[in-house]
């Protein structure tokens, strides 16, 4: 499992025998194309890694894999959506699909996650909204498991828009077990609202 959590402080002599051309013509393709993934490999690396001195604490933030995160098991449960995603290969859905059927419901997804004692604590995140209703919501609630206590951070009527950042203070939960929710709520009325979550980062 890909973890996102990076901390930010005797030989046989050789014998020579000529390389049939077809071989040779191989080689140097695969080599190229070995060191071009190499080089893509490591520029993706570098634009995901955390700012300097810092730490990412939540794991799969990119939801590139099915291990890390949760999604509640409603009548609308969330998922994993290879056809659109901010960067790499998919992203996260909550709420109703817009080919679905309208119920009143709530679809999350979830991780739980151990906040250093650090000073400054930021979630940074990519959200896309299909809009729904003026009743309808989407929310980021972040559940101190310390207190047993819910924190609602982000509480809106989700528009129809391409992909925005959204940054949020976890600093008063700084040291804290928490488990970090994005979700959305439908009211069986109107319009279906669904929001696509990617690129989730917690730096400390």
């Amino acid at each position: 499992m890909r973890t996102e959590t990076s901390y930010c402080m005797k030989t046989a002599n050789p014998t020579s025998h000529p390389m049939p051309a077809p071989f040779r013509r191989l080689i140097i393709t695969f080599c190229i194309v070995v060191t071009s993934l190499s080089l893509a490999g490591a520029v993706l690396a570098q634009d995901d890694a955390p700012p300097a001195n810092c730490i990412y604490v939540e794991q799969d933030g990119g939801f590139e894999t099915s291990d890390a995160w949760q999604f509640a098991k409603t009548v609308s449960p969330g998922f994993l959506d290879a056809n659109i995603a901010h960067n790499g290969k998919q992203s996260a859905f909550v709420g109703i699909p817009s080919d679905a059927k309208n119920q009143e419901s709530d679809s999350t997804v979830w991780q739980e996650m151990q906040l250093p004692s650090a000073g400054q604590i930021t979630a940074n995140l990519w959200l896309r909204s299909q809009a729904g209703d003026a009743n309808d919501q989407r929310y980021v609630v972040v559940w101190n498991l310390s207190t047993d206590e819910s924190t609602v951070l982000l509480y809106e009527q989700p528009l129809e828009e391409d992909w925005r950042p959204v940054s949020l203070d976890l600093s008063p939960f700084a040291g804290r077990k928490i488990i970090f929710v994005v979700g959305v709520h439908n009211d069986g009325l109107g319009q279906v609202a669904g929001v696509w979550v990617d690129d989730v980062h917690v730096a400390a």
